[in-house]
């Protein structure tokens, strides 16, 4: 009974004196340019599995599945989601919507965000001719691989998942 009440006041003591663990006061790293690649928000796989994508806080990161070697990375802001085409990738993030070519990985086009969480999610066509993003209280249609604007459709609401059938 003695070891008991020893061990219940040593454990009384301890918790009274504050955390084990120090709290730090260190801000979270908001989006940004940082000196590392860090974990991934969303993976996404090429449709014929060759590739995967790597969206993160430091940008997009595409690398071939057999070799592992990096084929193309984008660190110039965050990114929060990507899709592959046959032809193209495209992806959405912190500094809005840009689309690649997948020979090369030559820049396409860029779409700025007119607001902070506008894109939401990003699909292309399965004959590689539209992109779709589903954006807050919006859809917009791209023609690819040019980038122009094809129509819009207004609604209510965030399209958070947008796909072609």
């Amino acid at each position: 009974m003695k070891y008991l009440i020893k061990l219940s006041l040593f454990v009384f003591i301890l918790t009274a004196c504050g955390p084990l663990i120090p709290i730090s006061s260190e801000p979270t790293p908001l989006p940004g340019i940082y000196e590392y690649q860090d974990f991934a928000y969303d993976i996404v796989w090429s449709q014929d599995d060759s590739m995967i994508a790597l969206t993160t806080l430091t940008g997009l990161y595409v690398y071939n599945t057999d070799t592992y070697e990096q084929l193309f990375s984008f660190n110039q802001g965050g990114g929060s989601t990507a899709v592959f085409g046959d032809k193209y990738i495209a992806a959405i993030g912190n500094d809005g919507m840009s689309v690649w070519s997948l020979n090369g990985y030559k820049i396409l086009f860029h779409v700025d965000p007119e607001e902070p969480i506008q894109f939401q999610s990003i699909a292309i066509s399965p004959d590689d001719t539209v992109l779709v993003t589903g954006e807050n209280k919006q859809l917009r249609f791209w023609s690819l691989p040019e980038g122009d604007l094809i129509a819009r459709v207004p609604f209510e609401g965030m399209a958070t998942d947008v796909k072609f059938r």
